[in-house]
């Protein structure tokens, strides 16, 4: 959607200082010594938030290998009827598919 600007000269659209004697949003947050021409970018809480949760989770390990451990040394231990294990699984995949569609 386009937006109409009418009836403002040049210097207010830019905002420049010379044409209202307030000061712009741009001056108002423009720390006290920092230059007039230079940038300045302010992180807020909730992206450090972000950022320091984006970490913990690429730290996590895809795979939860103490529990495959746990699951490993059931299967080693018992006699297992391996196949009524694989119609299980498999049985537990056809169920997430199911929901996920």
């Amino acid at each position: 959607m386009p937006i109409e600007i009418s009836n403002h000269t040049l210097s207010l659209v830019k905002g420049n200082a010379e044409s209202s004697s307030a000061p712009s949003a741009e001056q108002k947050n423009r720390p006290v010594n920092t230059p007039a021409g230079q940038d300045v970018v302010a992180i807020t809480d909730a992206a450090n938030m972000l950022r320091a949760l984006e970490q913990t989770l690429s730290d996590l390990p895809i795979v939860d290998t103490q529990r495959i451990a746990q699951v490993s040394n059931v299967v080693d231990r018992e006699s297992t009827n391996f196949h009524q294990m694989a119609e299980k699984m498999m049985s537990f995949e056809s169920s997430l598919n199911r929901a996920r569609a």
